[in-house]
């Protein structure tokens, strides 16, 4: 099935399985806990799907908010309770970029549909190609 829906041989590689590729889009309800001692950023923080970059600007952005804050309650410009604004700046962004990236995902996925192809058959390719390259690399 691989091999016909990418449309040509894969030399010597040995496909062992195959798992189904799930779209994600999930924002923890909380980025602060035990009294600031647990930040959640990043991937830990928020999941979108692969449409648009979201993920990983999403999770530098969060870094950096966290990074001078984190440096000015260490150096003593700042009281520990400026931590509390992370949550409070980043989640809304968390969950306005979820939205956005579920979005093209979606547009994406009507692709296919739009010139006239399967988009059952079109998008199952993509979805088994890029599973394909995350399994190989």
């Amino acid at each position: 099935m691989i091999f016909k829906l990418i449309g040509r041989e894969l030399g010597d590689i040995n496909v062992i399985d195959i798992k189904p590729w799930v779209m994600y889009a999930e924002v923890a309800e909380k980025f602060l806990s035990s009294q600031n001692h647990i930040i959640l950023a990043g991937d830990a923080a928020h999941r979108f799907p692969p449409a648009g970059g979201f993920g990983m600007n999403t999770g530098i952005q969060d870094s950096r908010n966290l990074a001078w804050k984190i440096a000015s309650v260490v150096k003593g410009i700042a009281p520990p309770s400026i931590l509390n604004t992370y949550e409070t700046e980043r989640r809304p962004i968390a969950i306005f970029n979820t939205t956005l990236s579920i979005q093209n995902f979606k547009a994406a996925m009507a692709v296919p549909g739009a010139l006239g192809l399967d988009p059952t058959i079109a998008n199952s390719g993509k979805l088994i190609y890029y599973n394909l390259l995350l399994f190989l690399f």
